[in-house]
């Protein structure tokens, strides 16, 4: 083989392995057998890069929804980043919400579950709205949860997360001087004919405590109310009165004081049967007062008379 022929066939070989090298070094394409690390970190990244951004659009959006709801709802709470002391006395409740946990080392209390799953982590159950606080066992509030801690003796105990101590009203003596006049319409007395504030508070006396108000109470009443109270808090006040546990009322007459006074109304067979069955079957007073306040059909007649659940 001449030197002529050599020289040439090397020129073409040195001048393939450039080419290669250039394609190696090009953009490149997705139909390229072989796609190149320029490629790869430049067009097909950025792409990928825009592909996840539209595909986790919603649930960002979602998430971040969430969280707001969650900063709206704390208004009002004390946030704990580890267990802290708490105590409250036997007037008061204890709300504790999503995340949240307690425990209570003395005392006694009942936990209401207004909405979500209430955990008992000491025995990895579900706790039944109503039941009893176990001492050292730890209550923790799942995903979209508020609960309620009635207290019934002064308790101590360990919060974290989102929580808040309340006092309940306590309704006043029947001698308390009267602040505003008395009514002289012909149905100051029928709460089924009367609208606004001192007919939904009429209405929880005459079906409730089975009298019509005194001018004391009435007041002290629609004072909460009209300081931007809740319908739940005054009907809470005047159901589990003392007044009102001196009726000694049996399962289902209590029911029905329920059924009347927080909804207007009259029982009716499957409801009545299914809230006397919970309370024969050992749930708290308290918790199916919460389960009638949690209604729509409380929210309902609270608006209808412009006083907030």
């Amino acid at each position: 083989m001449s030197f002529t022929l050599k020289r040439a066939i090397s020129i073409v070989l040195v001048m393939a392995v450039l080419l290669g090298m250039a394609n190696a070094l090009a953009a490149g394409t997705t139909t390229d057998p072989l796609i190149s690390r320029n490629y790869l970190e430049g067009t097909y990244r950025t792409s990928l890069r825009s592909g996840i951004d539209i595909a986790l659009a919603p649930e960002i959006t979602a998430e971040r929804n969430r969280l707001a709801e969650i900063d709206r709802d704390s208004v009002g709470f004390t946030f704990a980043p580890m267990f802290t002391r708490t105590s409250a006395d036997n007037l008061s409740n204890i709300v504790i919400r999503s995340g949240a946990s307690f425990t209570m080392t003395s005392g006694a209390a009942t936990i209401n579950v207004n909405r979500g799953t209430v955990i008992n982590l000491s025995t990895g159950r579900a706790v039944t709205s109503g039941s009893q606080l176990v001492p050292n066992e730890r209550y923790f509030c799942a995903e979209n949860t508020t609960a309620t801690i009635v207290v019934s003796t002064a308790l101590v105990g360990y919060a974290d997360g989102y929580h808040k101590v309340v006092t309940r009203p306590v309704p006043p003596p029947t001698s308390t001087p009267a602040s505003r006049p008395p009514s002289t319409s012909s149905s100051s007395t029928n709460p089924s004919t009367q609208r606004g504030i001192q007919g939904f508070v009429t209405r929880l006396y005459v079906e409730g405590l089975g009298r019509n108000p005194d001018r004391g109470g009435l007041n002290h009443w629609m004072n909460i109310l009209e300081n931007g109270g809740s319908g739940t808090t005054v009907a809470h006040g005047i159901i589990f009165s003392t007044e009102m546990q001196r009726r000694n009322l049996s399962n289902a007459d209590f029911v029905e004081v329920l059924y009347r006074s927080l909804l207007g109304r009259n029982s009716d067979l499957a409801g009545r049967t299914f809230w006397v069955n919970r309370l024969n079957s050992g749930a708290s007073r308290v918790s199916v007062f919460y389960g009638f306040t949690g209604s729509p059909e409380f929210a309902q007649i609270s608006s209808a008379h412009g006083v907030r659940r």
